[in-house]
């Protein structure tokens, strides 16, 4: 559950920053855990089930839905993904027929290195999964995807166009992977933009702000479609817990956090709760810091309290690469109906690990 209000460019660009880590991270544990067949599968089930439920809902808010298919198909990712959810692209119509799209590095989902252990069929997946499927989504079945550069082949960038044959193609012809020396250059004047009266600041905003959520809690509930809830859950929060650890001191500098005793601590995560679009108060109790959590990005309220114990895991592992001196204690209640939790940070004289 998360904040409705108006997000700042700031509050949306640390959004960002969080959740496009946590879906990395989430790839990179299942992979670790799980091998090449998990993390391909994971792809796969989350993208296509995705683009399923917002390919053409997404089409009719970008107001696309009646271009022409090849047209429509590269409109729909270029705009969803560079102009609303950040993810660096390029768009170039060749013909209405063909249109070209690349994703751009660094790689979106996989910041850092983490792009360099992705194998080339989970990229293949995520393009079979979706792009493969646009056709029968839009109902031309003249419409495929052919995938032309990867970055696991060395290349600058992923890369393909989506192309409308003359005549009716099979299931199987709809993706495939051919690749190319050259291809057409990219002209920003030309490429693709939000009709600013439909699409004002306020909503691009809180659109990019949702993108990066979905992206981290979509993947999520796969992972426990796929495993069941423990060891979902497990996978879920070795994620959080490691990425906790990883960007730990980024976050605290991000935050602007020079103390490390409890105060700091609870000031810390409540600025961090709010700027990711929670609700989150402080009180002092006794020798105890509390702080009063009313959202809980990116999960929905009803979630099982076993996912909002693996995302807890984010916290908990910031915490501990910070300080050994401070303890956090997190407690739900679900009294009167609403969901709210409170975390409980108090000082030691002894190092706790």
């Amino acid at each position: 559950m998360t904040n409705t209000g108006t997000p700042s460019f700031d509050d949306v660009k640390f959004s960002t920053y969080v959740w496009s880590r946590a879906y990395a991270a989430l790839q990179m544990v299942t992979l670790r855990e799980k091998g090449h067949e998990g993390i391909t599968k994971l792809k796969y089930n989350f993208m296509n089930g995705h683009g399923r439920k917002h390919f053409l809902g997404g089409m009719d808010k970008l107001g696309i839905r009646n271009d022409p298919p090849a047209i429509a198909a590269a409109k729909y990712h270029y705009m969803g993904n560079d102009l609303i959810g950040d993810v660096p692209m390029e768009y170039v119509e060749e013909s209405e027929r063909k249109v070209w799209i690349r994703y751009l590095a660094p790689a979106w989902a996989y910041p850092g290195s983490g792009l360099l252990a992705c194998p080339a069929s989970v990229q293949m997946a995520s393009f079979q999964a979706w792009h493969k499927n646009n056709g029968t989504w839009l109902g031309c079945p003249r419409l495929a995807y052919v995938c032309t550069k990867l970055y696991q082949y060395g290349e600058p960038y992923d890369e393909g166009y989506f192309i409308e044959h003359d005549h009716d193609i099979s299931y199987d012809e709809a993706f495939r992977f051919e690749p190319v020396a050259s291809a057409p250059h990219f002209d920003p004047s030309a490429a693709p933009r939000l009709d600013p009266v439909q699409w004002p600041q306020a909503r691009l905003l809180k659109a990019r702000r949702r993108y990066a959520q979905s992206y981290t809690a979509v993947p999520a509930q796969v992972l426990i479609d796929m495993y069941g809830l423990p060891y979902g859950t497990f996978l879920i929060k070795q994620a959080m817990l490691g990425m906790g650890t990883q960007y730990a001191r980024e976050i605290a500098d991000r935050m602007a956090v020079q103390g490390r005793d409890s105060a700091a601590m609870a000031s810390m995560f409540a600025l961090m709760l709010k700027t990711l679009g929670d609700g989150a108060e402080l009180a002092k109790t006794g020798n105890e810091h509390v702080l009063t959590r009313t959202g809980f990005s990116p999960l929905e309220a009803d979630a099982p309290e076993e996912l909002f114990e693996a995302y807890f895991g984010l916290f908990t592992g910031i915490l501990r690469v910070l300080t050994p001196f401070v303890s956090i204690k997190r407690a739900v209640d679900k009294q009167g109906g609403a969901r709210m939790e409170t975390w409980r940070f108090a000082d030691s004289t002894k190092r706790l690990f």
